[in-house]
C-alpha cells in the first residue's frame, strides 16, 4: 500500500520544516489567518490562497490515485486533502506552544493511523 508511505513523508516533512522554522510558521499561519478589517484580510487572503490551493490540489491528486487504486474509500479527494493538512496544521500549532512535545515520529503516526484506521475501536 503506497497511501502511509505518502502520507507519511508529506507529513514528516511538514512536521520537520515547521519544527526548525519555528517563526516562518508563525508568518505562515498568520498569513493564511489574516487580522485586520475585512478589506485588509481579503487582501492577504488573496496573496496566500493560491499557494494554499496549490498544496491542497496537489495532495488531493495523490489522494485520489489511492482510491482509483482501491487503497482508500471513494471520498471527495479535495475535502479529504484539505482534512489533512489542517488536522497537520492543529499539531504543528500545538508542537510549537509545547515546552516538550512528543516525538515527531508519534504525532505523524497519530495522525496516519486516525486517518486510515479512524477512531472507532475494532470490533
Amino acid at each position: 500500500m503506497v497511501l502511509p508511505f505518502v502520507l507519511r513523508a508529506v507529513i514528516t516533512a511538514k512536521l520537520a520544516f515547521f519544527n526548525e522554522n519555528r517563526e516562518f510558521f508563525r508568518l505562515y499561519h498568520t498569513l493564511r489567518m489574516p487580522e485586520g478589517t475585512a478589506t485588509q484580510q481579503r487582501r492577504q487572503k488573496r496573496a496566500c490562497q493560491p499557494q494554499y490551493r496549490a498544496r491542497v490540489d496537489r495532495l488531493a491528486v495523490h489522494l485520489k490515485s489511492a482510491m482509483d487504486a482501491g487503497e482508500v474509500r471513494p471520498l471527495d479527494p479535495k475535502r479529504l486533502a484539505l482534512f489533512l493538512i489542517e488536522t497537520s496544521t492543529a499539531i504543528v500549532l500545538e508542537r510549537l506552544s509545547e515546552d516538550a512535545p512528543p516525538p515527531e515520529s508519534d504525532d505523524v503516526e497519530l495522525i496516519v493511523t486516525t486517518l486510515l484506521s479512524g477512531i472507532a475501536v475494532a470490533k
